[in-house]
């Protein structure tokens, strides 16, 4: 069986939506020809943790930690940040590119690796995959969860910090075999940066769900009498619960729904912003904020819903958003509100006839949409009919073996097609 050194910050025990990607491709490439040999950052000192991820992988494969010089947590976030922006470019973790190049090259030095795969973020991976690729010339798929110099959460100080950026990206894709990204737009929007590429080198490769998570985990209990509407997910960025909270805020204000008919569940890393929202409205006695909690607990709440929250906010690089909850939304088969501005992620919605997309600034819509399902809940009415071919298209499986043929075809020195 060939090897693939798969080069991911994110892995267990790390948790959230960042290690899933790469953990279900570890999971999986070894039926298509493929045995991961994973190479990491040291564990989480403080944040995202979940033990149990690692538990899903049945026989354990090769997990070579490194360290890394990081910032000190000590610091508050707004100095990590600015450190980042002005000295460190790439992401917080730019102290692991020397230790990761180290260790990479020794596992290929000792040898039995066909190939390498990097994963953003961090962008510091692709560095130093970068550095690899070019001494060791082997086939290299770099793959980006989300946009590099395009990223609306990446600000460069200054023109020549941007052109330092856009510089590394040029670089990395230049050298790249494929660029594997999650949405079509993404793609499109890399192919239109770099007409030079070949548009073949940009695979589309979304995000999805394990069968798995679904088939061995309860639906959390409901609150009787109430129609549970569940988010799970983080605000980060400009995604905000504000739009849905004073939608709800209203609806329960004019008295069209009683207090005690609607049970809000937020569900992952919301931030002390969203919690004052929740105060501020007078929302307690109806939302629940539950804190990060691990990957199969939040399946669990997404299972236990009778309506899925879904919020993407408008702004630059908005079309191309195709967060990775959504395919756990699909998967759970509970109808799904999306607020969302015109997206990958409002057009998947549709395509799957899996919910109702709403503008997030259209706050009479969202009200609307919350009474009539309601009305629908409470006659026993209220289901979710998506398109089963669509679904089934985001199975973890099925994903991982494009990824393997991707893989084949670098190899082979073919086109990826």
């Amino acid at each position: 069986m060939r090897k693939v050194l798969m080069v991911a910050w994110y892995f267990p025990p790390w948790g959230g939506a960042g290690v899933q990607r790469t953990l279900k491709q570890v999971k999986y490439l070894p039926q298509f020809g493929w045995q991961p040999v994973v190479l990491t950052g040291p564990p989480p000192r403080a944040g995202l943790s979940d033990s149990t991820l690692l538990e899903e992988l049945g026989q354990a494969p090769a997990v070579h930690r490194t360290r890394a010089l990081l910032p000190p947590a000590a610091l508050p976030w707004r100095v990590r940040h600015a450190l980042t922006r002005w000295l460190l470019l790439s992401d917080e973790q730019a102290g692991w590119r020397p230790f990761a190049l180290r260790a990479g090259s020794e596992l290929i030095e000792r040898g039995g690796i066909d190939a390498v795969y990097t994963t953003s973020t961090p962008y510091t991976a692709h560095l130093a995959g970068l550095q690899i690729k070019q001494r060791f010339g082997l086939p290299w798929i770099v793959d980006f969860r989300d946009p590099w110099t395009d990223n609306v959460a990446i600000q460069p100080p200054t023109a020549w910090h941007r052109q330092r950026i856009r510089r590394w990206e040029q670089q990395v894709i230049g050298a790249a075999d494929c660029v594997t990204v999650v949405s079509e737009p993404m793609a499109q929007a890399f192919r239109a940066a770099y007409p030079q590429v070949a548009s073949q080198r940009f695979l589309t490769l979304p995000n999805g769900f394990d069968p798995d998570d679904f088939a061995h985990t309860e639906p959390a209990g409901r609150q009787p009498g109430r129609m549970g509407i569940v988010y799970s997910g983080s605000f980060y960025g400009q995604r905000s619960s504000q739009p849905f909270l004073e939608a709800l805020r209203n609806v329960l204000e004019r008295g069209d729904l009683p207090r005690s008919a609607v049970h809000l569940r937020l569900v992952g890393n919301v931030g002390q912003a969203t919690v004052d929202q929740v105060r501020m409205l007078r929302l307690e006695d109806v939302v629940e904020v539950t804190g990060y909690v691990a990957h199969r607990q939040s399946v669990a709440y997404v299972l236990g819903a009778d309506v899925l929250l879904l919020m993407i906010a408008p702004g630059p690089g908005s079309a191309g958003v195709l967060t990775g909850k959504i395919f756990e939304y699909l998967a759970a088969r509970r109808p799904i509100l999306a607020l969302t501005p015109p997206s990958a992620a409002a057009d998947l919605i549709r395509e799957s006839r899996a919910g109702v997309v709403i503008d997030p600034d259209d706050g009479p819509a969202i009200e609307r949409q919350v009474i009539e399902w309601h009305g629908q809940w409470q006659r026993g009415e209220l289901a979710c009919n998506s398109d089963a071919a669509v679904v089934e298209r985001f199975d973890r499986r099925r994903l991982t073996r494009t990824l393997a043929a991707a893989l084949d075809g670098a190899s082979a020195g073919r086109e990826i097609r």
